[in-house]
């Protein structure tokens, strides 16, 4: 019989206003050591619980010895909430590079830090990919705040700096890991790394060889940087090879 490493178990966040889905994985056979949000795209491009990179991160962090929760934003999903007319919303997102409801989704990724916090297993690190990297920005500052606990750590999975402002991340001295692709579509490497340059936090970064933005096929290599540098950060130590 396959050994079964990691356990997944649905979950209802309170947000506000809203429950919002949830999905927390963690190891079946020891005790987690470290919390992750892991913090998916836009709902309008593949921000999903079944995105890839959010799949694997989920797995393979819960593998590591963490609690991980990942969250699908409102109105995806079994999310209340979100747009009324997503038809609606496409074309506007599509014609202008944002809507009106992205302001709920900073508050959704808010909402579920609080909750992973709730939990209580040890220092919690933070993990957004693509559009999750700007609400986690948009979070990070009053994270203590709100649930008495600032994170230990953040890695961001192909950040965009040109569609969203980071200007929240001056406020933060938190250890950052930044991993990009070297042909990313979305934001080019010399404005990734103009960006990457100005930010004042003890940081690392990563680039991958011809992953797009979407990572298919290197969902591993992602898991691989993204997991060292979270043990390291979170439990002070080098990542144990399980």
């Amino acid at each position: 019989m396959i050994e079964q490493r990691v356990i997944e178990e649905r979950i209802r966040i309170p947000g506000e206003g809203r429950v919002l889905e949830g999905l927390i994985a963690y190891p079946s056979a020891v005790e987690p050591s470290f919390s992750v949000l892991l913090v998916g795209p836009h709902p309008l491009l593949g921000g999903n619980l079944e995105n890839n990179v959010v799949r694997v991160l989920l797995g393979g962090l819960a593998d590591r010895g963490a609690v991980v929760l990942a969250f699908n934003y409102s109105g995806v999903g079994e999310s209340t909430g979100g747009p009324v007319d997503w038809t609606s919303a496409h074309a506007t997102f599509f014609a202008q590079g944002r809507i009106d409801e992205e302001s709920e989704w900073v508050s959704d990724t808010g909402s579920s830090y609080g909750s992973l916090v709730a939990m209580g297993v040890g220092p919690v690190a933070v993990v957004g990919y693509s559009f999750g990297c700007w609400t986690l920005a948009e979070n990070l500052s009053g994270m203590a705040n709100l649930s008495g606990m600032a994170p230990s750590a953040v890695a961001m999975v192909s950040p965009n700096p040109t569609r969203h402002a980071f200007d929240a991340l001056d406020a933060v001295d938190v250890p950052l890991a930044v991993l990009h692709s070297d042909n990313d579509f979305a934001c080019s490497v010399d404005d990734l790394r103009r960006w990457y340059d100005g930010l004042t936090m003890p940081k690392a970064i990563t680039m991958l060889p011809a992953s797009e933005h979407f990572f298919r096929g290197q969902e591993q290599d992602v898991l691989d940087v993204v997991a060292g540098f979270l043990v390291e950060k979170s439990l002070g130590g080098p990542e144990v090879d399980r």
